[in-house]
């Protein structure tokens, strides 16, 4: 089954009132995870983009494949299935409509997620087999290298995401996040943390130095709020400080964009080996 046949099956039991593009926008959305919706690239799609990918005239790309795939919350998706179902009573067209492709599940909201996750798995997995049979990024990583990449998700997976998510400008940051990442940064800035497996070293120091920039614009213009807790935001309130707001919120948008685009690869290495994303 392909992304078209799953959507558009879907869709009777699913859309509710909504149209073709919201509907191809909540399918999408209730599929990856919230810190992730922003920088979606497939949502940024036109809307008759969107609508050729229900239709089936396009294919998912692969780039977006991997992006939805390696953000996906599958809990999210099967309580988006069951709000739908239950709101327009449709929930036996579903386990029908399943039924009619071969697969009977008790939980119908959790079938429709896995056969999603197998769809995307499809798109990846095709396009690898595509360009070559090559082996598995487990065989081509040391095992020094396989333990320092499960660290190192583990250590700066919620960073990224924090990063990717929040805009400062409206949005506080915890106060313990900037001496996190400080701890974080002087533990793998040294040469003895460094991956054998070149392409993941480089991923490396450009995870911790973007994030070392980061932090250093953010605390410039951030401040301890003692009523909250948290740092927040020091909006500037002098002659042209809306232009000078603007240039902020410039450049969180672009913090966004690289740190969107180094999480998906770093995810790609911890899929492709096996590894677990929390």
């Amino acid at each position: 089954m392909n992304f078209s046949e799953f959507a558009t099956g879907l869709f009777p039991f699913c859309s509710g009132h909504l149209g073709k593009e919201q509907y191809f926008n909540e399918i999408i959305g209730n599929f990856i995870q919230d810190s992730a919706m922003d920088s979606c690239p497939i949502l940024e799609k036109k809307p008759d983009t969107k609508y050729r990918y229900l239709s089936g005239k396009r294919v998912i790309p692969l780039k977006e494949a991997k992006y939805i795939y390696n953000h996906r919350d599958k809990k999210k998706f099967s309580q988006w299935i069951a709000t739908q179902t239950d709101e327009f009573d449709s929930y036996d067209g579903v386990v029908g409509w399943l039924k009619s492709n071969g697969i009977n599940d008790t939980y119908a909201d959790d079938a429709c997620a896995d056969l999603f996750e197998q769809i995307l798995c499809d798109i990846v997995s095709s396009s690898k087999n595509k360009r070559s049979l090559k082996p598995p990024i487990s065989k081509l990583l040391s095992g020094r290298d396989l333990e320092h990449l499960d660290k190192f998700m583990n250590d700066f997976n919620e960073i990224l995401k924090f990063c990717i998510s929040t805009d400062p400008t409206i949005e506080p940051m915890p106060l313990e996040l900037p001496t996190q990442f400080d701890m974080l940064y002087e533990m793998w800035k040294y040469r003895d943390t460094d991956f054998k497996n070149a392409k993941l070293n480089s991923l490396k120091y450009d995870i911790i130095n973007n994030l070392y920039d980061y932090f250093s614009y953010w605390g410039l213009l951030m401040s301890y709020d003692t009523v909250s807790g948290y740092c927040v935001y020091k909006k500037p309130l002098y002659p042209r400080s809306e232009e000078v707001k603007k240039s902020h919120q410039k450049k969180m948008l672009a913090f966004r964009k690289i740190f969107a685009n180094l999480h998906e690869n770093l995810c790609e290495f911890v899929n492709n080996a096996d590894l677990p994303i929390q």
